[in-house]
């Protein structure tokens, strides 16, 4: 996939052991921290792709995600209430950009959430 060989090219280009140490100390998790944790970011204004071309596609496929895990919540498949965390009703599509944590008042309260 096209974010798999993107993975790879970073990863190649920083060294394994590198990689392995920003892994350990949860530096690829932070834009996930500040969308989720500090952002409270609702879903209603991201983008996907680094100038917006993949937004169109991603919500498209979101959509027909969570109406597959309703059908099948409707049709007794799944014990998944609607009120329940697990409820396709509350899965939000975040897009995560390092954009996000480029001024200090973002980056200060995401690493303080680690």
């Amino acid at each position: 996939s096209p974010l798999q060989r993107w993975f790879v090219s970073l990863i190649e280009s920083i060294g394994l052991d590198t990689w392995e140490e920003l892994n350990y100390y949860n530096v690829t998790s932070l834009t996930y921290l500040y969308k989720h944790h500090v952002s409270s970011s609702s879903g209603q204004n991201e983008y996907f792709g680094i100038y917006g071309e993949d937004t169109k596609q991603m919500k498209s496929n979101h959509e027909s995600l969570k109406l597959f895990w309703t059908l099948g919540n409707n049709n007794g498949m799944s014990t998944v209430g609607e009120n329940n965390a697990a409820s396709p009703t509350n899965v939000l599509l975040l897009g995560m950009h390092g954009s996000d944590l480029s001024a200090k008042g973002k980056l200060v309260p995401t690493l303080q959430q680690l």
